[in-house]
């Protein structure tokens, strides 16, 4: 399944990206874009199935060999449906449509996990079973995301060479930050496995699922950040995207510091007390994805403002940081040198875009870190409303 999703990022170019920036700044028409995407999907998607299957026929792809050729060929069954989804996805945050996208997002997850039980423990399927319940929830999302984007904008099966020529010229730009990313989020597996084996992955697996967790709070934040900011020109962005920063931040602080104080027992309850030495490892992990998760945030503001290369810049350094200090640390602190790795390449990344954005809204370090009375006061009304009823 890892290995569909690399060749649909390969063939995805950042199209999801550019369908937020045009249908904010209004430069196509919502069928224009709606067609477009999906006859890139389909073509792109097509010639990512045949591409991914003939490699894994033709040759002994690393860490594939142990997979049978069939599962990796219904595997990539997923590749177009996953790029159309995903383009849809963006489509309905461009077009205020955050409850939408919240609902599928949320759908698929709910129906993989539903299609897996069906299959993995009820037919008895095992690893097909896994493989179509993966598939089966991207068919799923991409078939209700097209009804719902049908009945905003009439789309045809379309490749209309100025539109097309555009957006990929606008979403390739930052489509090189999800590459990039999705490469430093899971690289230092590989490192570690090269350096220490199959049980130090697994351990230090957990301390990754756990603290990544911290995620889901600039995710909940990401569509009405990326919205606002390539809808408006005004100063109402800036300060929305500032006010996400400072309350993800405090947010994560506060879930890190309740994860490293009760990570023991967390650990223990959820996979065992044999895990126990993915503690350490969790709690050198957990500043640095509690300080990237202010980059999530900045992320998709830089995506509205048509900034997307500043993504792309500080994800490449992220990546160029983390290879040789994974290279570096793992001999010398073994898991917990891979956790020291990732957190301080995550906290350069998230300072070359932290930078960027003072720079351009000319806003001040405390304007985006420091908590202000106001949101502590939000906090205070939320709760309250929330006794009285």
């Amino acid at each position: 399944m890892a290995a569909s999703l690399v060749a649909a990022l390969l063939v995805n170019c950042g199209l999801g990206l550019s369908a937020v920036y045009f249908l904010g700044k209004k430069i196509f028409s919502p069928s224009q874009i709606a067609s477009v995407s999906l006859g890139f999907a389909a073509v792109m998607g097509s010639a990512g199935f045949v591409v991914a299957c003939l490699i894994v026929n033709l040759f002994k792809v690393p860490g594939l060999t142990h997979v049978p050729v069939g599962a990796l060929m219904m595997a990539f069954v997923s590749i177009p449906l996953y790029n159309l989804s995903d383009y849809y996805f963006y489509f309905l945050i461009g077009s205020d449509r955050i409850k939408h996208f919240n609902i599928l997002s949320a759908g698929r997850n709910a129906l993989q996990l539903l299609l897996a039980v069906l299959l993995i423990l009820v037919v008895g399927l095992r690893l097909n079973g896994a493989i179509l319940s993966w598939v089966g929830s991207f068919a799923g999302t991409a078939a209700v995301s097209y009804f719902i984007v049908t009945r905003i904008a009439p789309a045809r099966f379309a490749l209309e060479p100025g539109v097309l020529r555009a957006s990929v010229s606008f979403g390739i730009k930052g489509y090189l930050s999800r590459i990039a990313s999705f490469l430093y989020y899971r690289i230092d597996m590989f490192i570690l496995s090269y350096f220490m084996g199959a049980a130090a992955v697994g351990q230090y697996a957990i301390a990754v699922l756990i603290a990544e967790l911290l995620w889901n709070v600039p995710s909940s934040l990401a569509p009405a950040v990326m919205f606002k900011s390539a809808s408006e020109d005004s100063r109402a962005r800036d300060l929305l995207t500032a006010s996400a920063c400072r309350h993800t931040l405090l947010i994560c602080v506060i879930a890190a510091g309740c994860v490293a104080l009760l990570g023991r027992s967390i650990v223990r309850l959820a996979f065992g007390s044999e895990y126990l030495t993915s503690v350490t490892p969790l709690i050198v992990l957990l500043p640095g994805t509690a300080f990237l998760s202010l980059g999530g945030v900045l992320a998709n503001d830089f995506v509205g403002r048509g900034k997307q290369l500043t993504n792309s810049f500080a994800a490449m350094m992220t990546l160029l940081i983390n290879v040789p200090l994974n290279f570096l640390l793992i001999p010398v602190w073994g898991i917990s040198g891979a956790s020291a790795a990732s957190t301080f390449a995550y906290c350069a990344g998230t300072v070359v875009m932290l930078v960027e954005f003072l720079r351009i809204t000319r806003m001040k370090p405390a304007d985006v870190l420091i908590p202000k009375v106001s949101d502590l006061k939000a906090y205070v009304n939320l709760i309250t409303r929330g006794n009285r009823s």
